[in-house]
């Protein structure tokens, strides 16, 4: 069955939590009745909001805490009869939002039977207790499977059949099958089951094909079409400097404000906290990198309507902007030509950076900060793209000198730049001859690691809110794995022209053997002077004879691994 899922030409959205029965008022009252919630949810202010943020998309809460949804759902009136809501704010903000032209995702948590009152835990199946002190996984000893899957899958049923062909996708929260431990990577791919994803993804792609499936950023995608991260592990709350944040192929969700994804109390008690402009940069960055879904920042209104502080006049400055700046952030791609990768940041790029027209009939080249001579000098394009007919797409802007060869793209740009973003649009002359390299992060599950336990995980969050891991800014997709004892090993299997080893170097770093066909073909060293970032400590060359695997052993020191790059030559 094919499909056209609109979610893949998105870049800007806005994500919203409303949650019944867990939301309050502006005075600071809280709201503990679902349908108090749902019949104080002011549509038509919300649809007028969302409007003035002139937005593609909106991620809104069918339910989450308590799984209580916001629409007369008969599956909850059988077996939760005091969860069941009477008004469907669901359909109404739906209808608010498409009459506008704003397409919208459903959020969902298909396994948040850890917030549940004891006596909902034995109606659904979850069990009375959590295991191992974890909030996330119920007690298997206890855990009814077939009661809860069934519950879950009856409700995804229910949504469906009310909203499939008026939405454009279903966001699933949570873990995925196994136990929740901590961090992007560190659930198991395989424990109990506790819910059916493939049947899941069945029922929602049975109802339509065009439907995205997006699952957040822990554990790993399952059954799912996309993965959005939420946010770096609070490191952006203490780290100010939007510089230092790193892009993802992936879609961003970040909390621009003290209150988190949704309205935490009285109005006035949370502002907003990072600058606006900075933080405007870092999204046209983030859209510009991401394969699908941009950046999609978070926020909540209260009961009866309205925004804590600052969430409108940030929110309608964005789009303002966005708007301003075009088709050069909107129905785009990412650049195959100055690829932007995977935990590159706007400061390592020295705020120039690239993207293309989703047809690849034109470049688009962003400067956010201006040389003091205005001389923008470009590595040869990495897909053997021609570039002629530069024509700026900033006022008081002109191009001059510009050229291209072996060594580059140059031109320089005179007049007044932007403040934010000075815009150069490029024809492009397509190389279909040219090679297409691809990124393999470490936690990809193509990797296998022998031994898992002698692999330590870590990556860029804050650690007890106090300490910045700052070492992971640069590396692909912002984390590493390591190890420390001789003898441990990767393997994976590829079909490619040639194939690098992506690390981190340090004073601590150590040998390793690279194998290919389980040849050792080279001893490589991952030391250096001073602690640097995806560093290639190993290039095969020219490969040849299809399918091969390819394996690193530790001799000595430390191995901290990043991510293998693989070349496939194009016809």
């Amino acid at each position: 069955m094919q499909s056209n899922m609109a979610y893949e030409s998105m870049r800007y959205g806005f994500f919203v939590h409303y949650i019944a029965p867990s939301t309050f008022y502006k005075d600071g009252t809280s709201v503990t009745d679902p349908n108090e919630a749902a019949n104080n949810f002011n549509v038509e202010q919300f649809v007028e909001d969302i409007s003035s943020m002139k937005l593609e998309y909106v991620i809104f809460t069918a339910w989450h805490y308590l799984m209580v949804p916001l629409y007369p759902s008969e599956v909850t009136r059988k077996l939760r009869p005091e969860y069941y809501v009477e008004r469907d704010v669901i359909g109404q903000m739906i209808d608010g939002l498409r009459e506008r032209g704003i397409k919208v995702i459903l959020y969902t948590h298909p396994r948040d039977g850890h917030d549940f009152l004891p006596y909902d835990k034995v109606r659904c199946g979850w069990s009375q207790k959590n295991m191992d002190g974890t909030s996330d996984t119920p007690d298997f000893d206890t855990f009814d499977y077939n009661k809860w899957n069934s519950y879950v899958l009856d409700l995804y049923k229910e949504l469906m059949e009310r909203y499939a062909n008026r939405i454009d996708g279903i966001w699933l929260d949570g873990m995925g099958p196994g136990k929740f431990v901590f961090g992007i990577h560190r659930s198991y791919s395989y424990e109990y089951p506790i819910v059916d994803y493939v049947a899941l993804r069945k029922i929602i792609k049975s109802a339509n094909p065009d439907i995205a499936i997006i699952h957040n950023g822990y554990g790993y995608q399952f059954t799912a079409d996309f993965i959005m991260p939420e946010s770096f592990f609070d490191f952006e709350r203490t780290h100010k400097d939007t510089g230092d944040w790193p892009a993802c192929h992936k879609a961003m969700a970040l909390c621009f404000t003290e209150g988190g994804w949704s309205c935490s109390g009285k109005y006035g008690k949370t502002r907003a906290y990072i600058d606006k402009e900075g933080l405007l940069r870092y999204m046209i960055f983030q859209m510009t990198s991401a394969t699908s879904g941009g950046i999609c920042l978070a926020a909540g209104p209260y009961c009866g309507g309205g925004w804590d502080v600052d969430v409108m006049d940030y929110m309608t400055y964005y789009g303002n902007e966005i708007s301003r700046l075009g088709k050069s952030v909107r129905d785009i791609i990412p650049s195959t030509s100055w690829p932007t990768n995977s935990g590159d940041t706007l400061n390592k790029r020295n705020y120039v950076f690239a993207c293309s027209s989703k047809d690849k009939a034109y470049e688009y080249v962003h400067v956010m900060k201006m040389p003091n001579d205005g001389i923008i000098h470009l590595e040869r394009p990495q897909d053997g793209a021609k570039l002629t007919y530069p024509t700026p797409m900033t006022r008081g802007i002109t191009v001059d000198g510009f050229t291209q060869t072996e060594d580059g793209v140059t031109f320089k740009l005179c007049g007044k730049p932007d403040k934010l973003d000075t815009v150069i649009r490029f024809k492009r002359e397509n190389n279909s001859n040219a090679p297409r390299w691809e990124w393999i992060n470490e936690s990809d599950k193509r990797i296998r690691y022998r031994d898992p336990e002698l692999w330590y995980y870590d990556c860029l969050k804050t650690v007890d809110g106090t300490r910045e891991l700052t070492h992971y800014i640069g590396c692909y997709e912002d984390d590493t794995r390591i190890a420390y004892t001789a003898g441990a090993r990767f393997d994976t299997y590829f079909e490619c022209d040639e194939i690098e080893l992506i690390c981190c170097t340090s004073p601590r770093g150590g040998k390793c053997d690279v194998l290919i066909d389980d040849i050792c073909v080279a001893t490589v060293s991952t030391y250096s002077e001073e602690e640097l970032v995806c560093q290639t400590v190993f290039s095969s060359g020219k490969l040849y004879g299809g399918v091969h695997t390819f394996s690193v052993v530790l001799k000595d020191g430390e191995l901290e691994f990043d991510a293998i790059r693989i070349k496939q030559v194009q016809g």
